[in-house]
Protein backbone atom coordinates (compact mmCIF):
# COMPACT_ATOMS: atom_id res chain seq x y z
CA UNK A 1 0.00 0.00 0.00
CA UNK A 2 1.40 3.39 -0.99
CA UNK A 3 0.61 6.39 1.17
CA UNK A 4 1.80 9.90 0.34
CA UNK A 5 4.35 11.04 2.97
CA UNK A 6 3.99 7.59 4.51
CA UNK A 7 6.93 7.89 6.94
CA UNK A 8 5.79 11.27 8.22
CA UNK A 9 2.19 10.18 8.63
CA UNK A 10 3.23 7.04 10.50
CA UNK A 11 5.56 9.03 12.77
CA UNK A 12 2.75 11.41 13.71
CA UNK A 13 0.24 8.57 14.15
CA UNK A 14 2.62 6.65 16.42
CA UNK A 15 3.42 9.74 18.45
CA UNK A 16 -0.23 10.69 18.88
CA UNK A 17 -1.25 7.19 19.96
CA UNK A 18 1.75 6.87 22.30
CA UNK A 19 0.95 10.19 24.00
CA UNK A 20 -2.67 9.17 24.54
CA UNK A 21 -1.70 5.70 25.78
CA UNK A 22 0.76 7.30 28.21
CA UNK A 23 -1.99 9.57 29.56
CA UNK A 24 -4.33 6.59 29.96
CA UNK A 25 -1.74 4.51 31.78
CA UNK A 26 -0.48 7.35 33.99
CA UNK A 27 -3.69 9.00 35.13
CA UNK A 28 -6.94 7.23 34.25
CA UNK A 29 -6.18 3.54 33.81
CA UNK A 30 -9.55 2.57 35.31
CA UNK A 31 -11.37 4.11 32.35
CA UNK A 32 -11.74 2.58 28.91
CA UNK A 33 -9.24 4.05 26.48
CA UNK A 34 -11.70 6.24 24.48
CA UNK A 35 -13.08 7.67 27.72
CA UNK A 36 -9.55 8.47 28.88
CA UNK A 37 -8.84 10.17 25.55
CA UNK A 38 -11.94 12.31 25.98
CA UNK A 39 -10.82 13.19 29.50
CA UNK A 40 -7.31 14.02 28.25
CA UNK A 41 -8.69 16.51 25.72
CA UNK A 42 -10.68 18.15 28.51
CA UNK A 43 -7.68 18.26 30.87
CA UNK A 44 -5.38 19.65 28.14
CA UNK A 45 -7.89 22.40 27.39
CA UNK A 46 -8.20 23.26 31.08
CA UNK A 47 -4.43 23.34 31.61
CA UNK A 48 -3.78 25.50 28.56
CA UNK A 49 -6.42 28.02 29.59
CA UNK A 50 -5.26 27.94 33.23
CA UNK A 51 -1.63 28.70 32.39
CA UNK A 52 -2.74 31.54 30.13
CA UNK A 53 -4.82 32.82 33.08
CA UNK A 54 -8.02 32.53 31.07
CA UNK A 55 -9.64 29.60 32.91
CA UNK A 56 -12.75 27.99 31.52
CA UNK A 57 -16.09 27.67 33.23
CA UNK A 58 -17.93 24.40 32.58
CA UNK A 59 -20.24 26.21 30.16
CA UNK A 60 -17.34 27.87 28.32
CA UNK A 61 -15.50 24.56 28.03
CA UNK A 62 -18.59 22.75 26.73
CA UNK A 63 -18.92 25.35 23.99
CA UNK A 64 -15.21 25.29 23.15
CA UNK A 65 -15.16 21.49 22.79
CA UNK A 66 -18.63 21.26 21.24
CA UNK A 67 -19.45 18.69 23.92
CA UNK A 68 -22.87 18.11 25.53
CA UNK A 69 -22.85 19.55 29.04
CA UNK A 70 -24.05 16.28 30.57
CA UNK A 71 -21.10 14.41 29.05
CA UNK A 72 -18.65 17.11 30.08
CA UNK A 73 -19.92 17.16 33.66
CA UNK A 74 -19.43 13.38 33.93
CA UNK A 75 -15.84 13.68 32.73
CA UNK A 76 -15.16 16.66 34.99
CA UNK A 77 -16.46 14.66 37.94
CA UNK A 78 -13.93 11.89 37.19
CA UNK A 79 -11.05 14.34 36.72
CA UNK A 80 -11.95 16.11 39.96
CA UNK A 81 -12.30 12.88 41.93
CA UNK A 82 -8.86 11.78 40.66
CA UNK A 83 -7.40 15.12 41.78
CA UNK A 84 -6.34 16.09 38.25
CA UNK A 85 -8.41 19.28 38.16
CA UNK A 86 -9.91 21.54 40.82
CA UNK A 87 -12.63 24.16 40.91
CA UNK A 88 -11.85 27.75 41.71
CA UNK A 89 -15.30 29.25 42.13
CA UNK A 90 -16.92 28.77 38.71
CA UNK A 91 -13.58 28.27 37.02
CA UNK A 92 -11.74 25.04 36.23
CA UNK A 93 -8.03 24.73 36.96
CA UNK A 94 -5.39 22.01 36.69
CA UNK A 95 -4.07 20.55 39.95
CA UNK A 96 -0.24 20.71 39.79
CA UNK A 97 0.12 18.00 42.44
CA UNK A 98 -1.46 15.42 40.13
CA UNK A 99 1.17 15.76 37.39
CA UNK A 100 3.82 13.03 37.60
CA UNK A 101 7.48 13.35 36.61
CA UNK A 102 7.64 9.76 35.28
CA UNK A 103 4.83 10.46 32.84
CA UNK A 104 6.50 13.68 31.72
CA UNK A 105 9.77 11.89 31.02
CA UNK A 106 7.94 9.38 28.83
CA UNK A 107 6.19 12.22 27.00
CA UNK A 108 9.49 13.97 26.26
CA UNK A 109 10.89 10.72 24.86
CA UNK A 110 7.81 10.17 22.66
CA UNK A 111 7.87 13.68 21.18
CA UNK A 112 11.65 13.69 20.74
CA UNK A 113 11.52 10.37 18.86
CA UNK A 114 8.84 11.75 16.52
CA UNK A 115 10.84 14.95 16.03
CA UNK A 116 13.98 13.02 15.12
CA UNK A 117 12.03 10.98 12.58
CA UNK A 118 10.32 13.98 11.01
CA UNK A 119 13.50 16.01 10.68
CA UNK A 120 14.91 13.15 8.61
CA UNK A 121 11.94 13.02 6.24
CA UNK A 122 11.60 16.80 5.89
CA UNK A 123 14.66 19.03 6.10
CA UNK A 124 12.80 22.22 5.20
CA UNK A 125 11.46 22.81 8.70
CA UNK A 126 12.22 25.84 10.84
CA UNK A 127 11.62 26.59 14.48
CA UNK A 128 9.16 29.16 15.75
CA UNK A 129 9.72 29.11 19.49
CA UNK A 130 8.17 31.55 21.94
CA UNK A 131 9.61 32.14 25.38
CA UNK A 132 7.39 31.30 28.37
CA UNK A 133 7.39 32.30 32.01
CA UNK A 134 7.38 29.87 34.90
CA UNK A 135 4.30 29.09 36.98
CA UNK A 136 3.53 26.90 39.93
CA UNK A 137 2.99 23.91 37.60
CA UNK A 138 6.05 21.56 37.67
CA UNK A 139 7.92 21.53 34.34
CA UNK A 140 5.35 24.07 33.17
CA UNK A 141 6.93 24.87 29.79
CA UNK A 142 7.26 21.22 28.83
CA UNK A 143 3.72 20.37 29.89
CA UNK A 144 2.32 23.40 28.10
CA UNK A 145 4.24 22.53 24.94
CA UNK A 146 2.92 18.97 24.85
CA UNK A 147 -0.61 20.06 25.79
CA UNK A 148 -0.61 22.60 22.97
CA UNK A 149 0.82 20.03 20.56
CA UNK A 150 -1.94 17.50 21.27
CA UNK A 151 -4.61 20.19 21.14
CA UNK A 152 -3.33 21.56 17.82
CA UNK A 153 -3.13 18.11 16.22
CA UNK A 154 -6.71 17.33 17.20
CA UNK A 155 -7.87 20.74 15.97
CA UNK A 156 -6.04 20.23 12.69
CA UNK A 157 -7.72 16.84 12.31
CA UNK A 158 -11.11 18.37 13.06
CA UNK A 159 -10.76 20.58 9.98
CA UNK A 160 -11.05 17.42 7.86
CA UNK A 161 -14.36 16.60 9.57
CA UNK A 162 -15.75 20.09 9.98
CA UNK A 163 -19.32 18.81 9.83
CA UNK A 164 -18.82 16.86 13.07
CA UNK A 165 -18.66 18.15 16.60
CA UNK A 166 -15.11 18.41 17.85
CA UNK A 167 -15.33 15.45 20.24
CA UNK A 168 -16.96 13.24 17.58
CA UNK A 169 -14.12 14.15 15.23
CA UNK A 170 -11.60 13.29 17.97
CA UNK A 171 -13.05 9.80 18.15
CA UNK A 172 -12.79 9.46 14.37
CA UNK A 173 -9.18 10.66 14.50
CA UNK A 174 -8.41 8.07 17.18
CA UNK A 175 -9.78 5.27 14.98
CA UNK A 176 -7.98 6.37 11.81
CA UNK A 177 -4.73 6.82 13.74
CA UNK A 178 -4.94 3.25 15.01
CA UNK A 179 -5.70 1.88 11.52
CA UNK A 180 -2.84 3.87 10.01
CA UNK A 181 -0.39 2.71 12.70
CA UNK A 182 -1.16 -0.90 11.79
CA UNK A 183 -0.11 -0.40 8.15
CA UNK A 184 2.99 -2.41 7.45
CA UNK A 185 2.12 -4.96 10.12
CA UNK A 186 -1.02 -6.96 10.90
CA UNK A 187 -4.04 -4.81 9.99
CA UNK A 188 -6.95 -4.58 12.38
CA UNK A 189 -10.27 -6.29 11.99
CA UNK A 190 -13.31 -4.52 13.45
CA UNK A 191 -13.21 -6.91 16.41
CA UNK A 192 -9.50 -6.49 17.14
CA UNK A 193 -9.75 -2.71 16.74
CA UNK A 194 -12.66 -2.62 19.18
CA UNK A 195 -10.56 -4.54 21.71
CA UNK A 196 -7.45 -2.44 21.06
CA UNK A 197 -9.30 0.85 21.60
CA UNK A 198 -11.59 -0.53 24.32
CA UNK A 199 -14.44 0.88 22.27
CA UNK A 200 -17.93 -0.67 22.20
CA UNK A 201 -18.56 -2.54 18.95
CA UNK A 202 -21.72 -0.54 18.25
CA UNK A 203 -19.88 2.78 18.57
CA UNK A 204 -16.98 1.58 16.44
CA UNK A 205 -19.33 0.21 13.77
CA UNK A 206 -21.05 3.60 13.47
CA UNK A 207 -17.73 5.40 13.12
CA UNK A 208 -16.40 2.87 10.61
CA UNK A 209 -19.57 3.17 8.52
CA UNK A 210 -19.00 6.92 8.38
CA UNK A 211 -15.34 6.49 7.41
CA UNK A 212 -16.11 3.92 4.72
CA UNK A 213 -18.93 6.05 3.30
CA UNK A 214 -16.53 9.00 3.07
CA UNK A 215 -13.93 6.87 1.32
CA UNK A 216 -11.38 7.34 4.12
CA UNK A 217 -11.21 3.69 5.18
CA UNK A 218 -11.64 0.62 3.03
CA UNK A 219 -12.33 -2.99 3.91
CA UNK A 220 -10.04 -5.70 2.61
CA UNK A 221 -11.88 -8.87 3.53
CA UNK A 222 -12.16 -8.62 7.32
CA UNK A 223 -9.27 -6.18 7.56
CA UNK A 224 -9.43 -2.39 7.80
CA UNK A 225 -7.05 -0.21 5.80
CA UNK A 226 -6.66 3.47 5.07
CA UNK A 227 -7.57 4.56 1.55
CA UNK A 228 -4.43 6.16 0.02
CA UNK A 229 -6.64 8.32 -2.21
CA UNK A 230 -7.80 10.27 0.84
CA UNK A 231 -4.31 11.75 1.18
CA UNK A 232 -3.88 12.61 -2.50
CA UNK A 233 -5.16 16.18 -2.29
CA UNK A 234 -3.44 19.52 -1.92
CA UNK A 235 -5.46 20.26 1.22
CA UNK A 236 -4.32 17.03 2.90
CA UNK A 237 -0.71 17.72 1.91
CA UNK A 238 -0.92 21.17 3.47
CA UNK A 239 -2.46 19.68 6.62
CA UNK A 240 0.35 17.09 6.86
CA UNK A 241 2.99 19.79 6.47
CA UNK A 242 1.36 21.81 9.27
CA UNK A 243 1.22 18.80 11.59
CA UNK A 244 4.82 17.88 10.74
CA UNK A 245 5.90 21.42 11.57
CA UNK A 246 4.00 21.33 14.87
CA UNK A 247 5.90 18.22 15.96
CA UNK A 248 9.27 19.47 14.70
CA UNK A 249 8.83 22.77 16.53
CA UNK A 250 7.82 20.91 19.70
CA UNK A 251 10.87 18.65 19.44
CA UNK A 252 13.22 21.60 18.96
CA UNK A 253 11.69 23.39 21.93
CA UNK A 254 11.92 20.29 24.12
CA UNK A 255 15.56 19.80 23.18
CA UNK A 256 16.30 23.30 24.51
CA UNK A 257 14.56 22.78 27.84
CA UNK A 258 16.15 21.50 31.00
CA UNK A 259 15.30 17.93 31.93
Amino acid sequence: MTLPDCDARLAVARMQMALLRNWHRSYLSDLRFPEAVEASIIAVSIMTADVEDKPFTALGLAKNLQMPRATLLRRLSVLESEGIIRRDGRHLRINPGALTDDSMRRVRKIVTRAWETLTKVDTRSSARIADGSGTRIPQRDTRMLVAQLLHDIFREGHDAFAGLRFMDAAEIILITTAILRAEGSEPFTALSLSKHLQMPRATLSRRLSFLVSRGLVRREGQHLRMNPAMFATARRDESMHRVRQLVIDAGIALSRMDT
